[in-house]
């Protein structure tokens, strides 16, 4: 392992400590089977079709996983940061090809693997146990948030849940991304960012 790859395997290990004790020795146990991959803004990671078992952590950048509905319109349905899991969660799951798009929204690097092949190799460790358990609860738990306070709320609702939860992301993306990710107009989001004291010129 050169000292690039150990070091992102370090990076991720530090953040994934947030959610789980998992030790480094023990995370560095699926080093064999992950890889750097770089996408620039606009590339695509994954696509509808490919195999939804090529997932990854975000070593660096921004990312967004989306669908495209019979009518043409996008659906975003999650943001990737710095440390966060990287796939189309579901088909990745049930084993199924993707469904859905993940691109790059800002320069990314990716430690990159087939979810398949972690499995393996982790089905014997309690701690990559805890860390899959813990990951699977905080995504559930993000899905059932999402649809109650976005699917079913006001546009000012969901602005107000997207600025709780997103902090970080309100100036880092772009207008129309949030807005899509809302479901709501443009132009009513620019308005809620005034409103609320959250535009910046």
């Amino acid at each position: 392992m050169n000292k690039n790859h150990y070091d992102s395997m370090c990076l991720i290990h530090k953040k994934l400590n947030e959610i789980s004790s998992i030790s480094l020795d023990e995370f560095m146990i699926i080093a064999s089977v992950v890889r750097i991959e770089e996408l620039n803004p606009g590339d695509l990671f994954i696509q509808p079709g490919e195999s939804s078992q090529k997932v990854a952590f975000l070593l660096k950048g921004l990312a967004k996983t989306y669908y495209i509905l019979e009518n043409s319109k996008s659906i975003i349905s999650h943001f990737g940061i710095e440390g966060s899991f990287v796939g189309v969660y579901t088909d990745m799951l049930k084993n199924i090809p993707s469904t859905g798009y993940i691109e790059a929204i800002e320069p990314c690097s990716l430690l990159v693997m087939n979810y398949q092949e972690m499995l393996d190799i982790t089905k014997n460790s309690l701690s990559w146990a805890h860390l899959l358990r813990t990951y699977t609860e905080k995504r559930y738990i993000y899905r059932s948030d999402k649809e109650r306070n976005i699917t079913q709320k006001s546009a000012l609702e969901k602005y107000k849940y997207f600025s709780q939860t997103h902090p970080d992301l309100i100036d880092r993306l772009p207008q129309n991304q949030i807005a899509l990710y809302l479901n709501i107009n443009p132009a009513t989001l620019s308005r809620l960012k005034n409103n609320t004291g959250n535009y910046k010129k």
